[in-house]
């Protein structure tokens, strides 16, 4: 497995866990969430500076920028969630 395709997974089970904390915002739950997420930030920090197709670039912008808005959105009341 390339380094890409394993932060690639690692990625999307951050993902995952932060839609999770979204349906149930549980103190457990977002604060899993958000060290996932913390974990998950030097392992993209060393994937930026490898060799990588622009579409495999592309995704991980791509998956990076959705996680950042899931996890802003936790920060929100839930009540503002719920109304959106």
């Amino acid at each position: 497995m390339r380094e890409i395709d394993r932060i690639q997974g690692l990625l999307e089970r951050a993902l995952a866990f932060a839609h999770a904390a979204l349906e149930d915002p549980s103190e457990e739950r977002v604060g899993f969430a958000r060290r996932c997420a913390r974990e998950l930030m030097p392992e993209v920090t060393r994937a930026r500076r490898r060799a990588m197709t622009l579409g495999e670039a592309r995704q991980l912008v791509l998956r990076m920028r959705q996680l950042r808005t899931v996890l802003a959105a936790l920060e929100r009341p839930a009540w503002v969630r719920s109304s959106a």
